[in-house]
């Protein structure tokens, strides 16, 4: 049965896109090269950093977290409700700190009007008496949260299944049929698959899908290694992030340590030099962590853009095609915006943020917000 819409990618954009146009009462396939809810989407920390209030201020990527915010509390109690899955998400509050010769957020973090306090030295011994900063500054942002992601995602799927969007893992696409600039259907492996409107959402293959229709999309691999840690519960409560690096605690004493940031192409192998700069990392920040036992270590693919913008809209030459990806480390954080605004652009509904700034054929300076 030919659907509305065909949707390229079963990672987190791709299924919370799926709820969105279902919601509409459009009918959804979404279709994986591998099982769904995996790749980068499933191998993250999870972190859901504090939510920008909308103001005039606030660049199109700022506007773009400011509305996913809401929009993920709100699809988290959708999913628990109909899917039946907790997808873990609080808000108990983050530490960030800074090295004595690294500027600090403030001015942002004001700009944005989110809520922060000075780590004093009393504030640190309540909040994380565990935590030891040395010389660095620190604040503390009550609004940061995060969520689980693999149950994240289990929900999604959950939702999708329940909510008939057909789901097809295992189906990677081989190629794409178009005739005088429309495309007219994907080649598979279960055969030609055809729908009014088709989504990529294929995350880091998203740029060699493009390429074969002779469209450039600069999105690339970008390998991210992670530690998990096994401490009692409530060893500590409160995401700690120190630049690019992160310490998540899950409510049942999991820890995890993460990440690198690696031009390793689509290689995802963990590697000793890489875990043990991150395990020494913790280990300064949290001397505790020394004596606790190492459950295991993984990797996953960020997809990433050359100016730190994800491409979402239209694909230029190619009726019927829009293409989500470039996320980078904020593929949860965005997710609800971006299907929330894939949907609004694909039904002519008025955008929650101006689209131009994240078309595919933007032009492309260099790293920016």
């Amino acid at each position: 049965m030919r659907s509305d819409v065909l949707i390229l990618g079963g990672g987190v954009i791709g299924l919370t896109t799926a709820c969105y146009l279902r919601k509409a009462r459009l009918s959804v396939t979404v279709l994986d090269q591998g099982d769904l809810g995996q790749e980068s989407s499933w191998a993250g920390a999870g972190i859901l950093n504090a939510v920008p209030r909308l103001n005039p201020t606030l660049t199109p990527l700022e506007r773009l977290a400011a509305h996913s915010g809401p929009l993920i509390d709100e699809l988290s109690r959708e999913l628990l409700d109909v899917a039946g899955i907790d997808n873990g998400l609080q808000r108990a509050g983050g530490i960030e700190l800074f090295e004595p010769d690294q500027p600090t957020s403030e001015a942002i973090w004001t700009r944005q009007e989110i809520s922060f306090q000075t780590l004093t030295p009393a504030l640190r011994a309540t909040l994380e008496p565990a935590l030891q900063v040395g010389q660095r500054r620190g604040f503390f942002v009550p609004a940061t949260g995060q969520l689980r992601n693999p149950r994240h995602l289990k929900a999604l799927l959950g939702w999708c299944a329940l909510n008939q969007v057909e789901l097809r893992p295992h189906c990677p696409v081989l190629g794409f049929e178009v005739q005088a600039g429309r495309l007219l259907g994907v080649r598979t492996p279960q055969g030609l698959v055809s729908a009014g409107q088709y989504v990529l959402t294929a995350g880091a293959w998203a740029g060699g899908l493009l390429a074969s229709l002779g469209v450039s999309c600069p999105v690339k691999p970008v390998r991210g290694q992670i530690v998990l840690l096994r401490t009692p519960p409530r060893f500590l409560t409160r995401v700690i992030e120190v630049g690019r690096r992160y310490i998540v605690p899950r409510p049942d004493g999991r820890v995890l340590i993460g990440s690198t940031e690696e031009d390793a192409g689509f290689e995802k192998k963990t590697t000793a030099g890489a875990i043990a700069g991150l395990i020494e990392f913790a280990c300064t920040l949290v001397p505790g962590l020394a004596e606790m036992p190492l459950e295991r270590c993984w990797s996953g693919l960020r997809p990433g853009s050359p100016d730190g913008l994800p491409f979402i809209g239209p694909v230029p030459g190619v009726e019927q095609l829009w293409v989500a990806a470039g996320h980078f480390r904020a593929g949860i954080q965005l997710s609800t915006g971006t299907g929330y605004l894939l949907r609004q652009m694909i039904l002519g509904e008025p955008a929650i943020v101006p689209p131009q700034a994240f078309r595919l054929d933007r032009p492309i300076a260099g790293p920016g917000t």
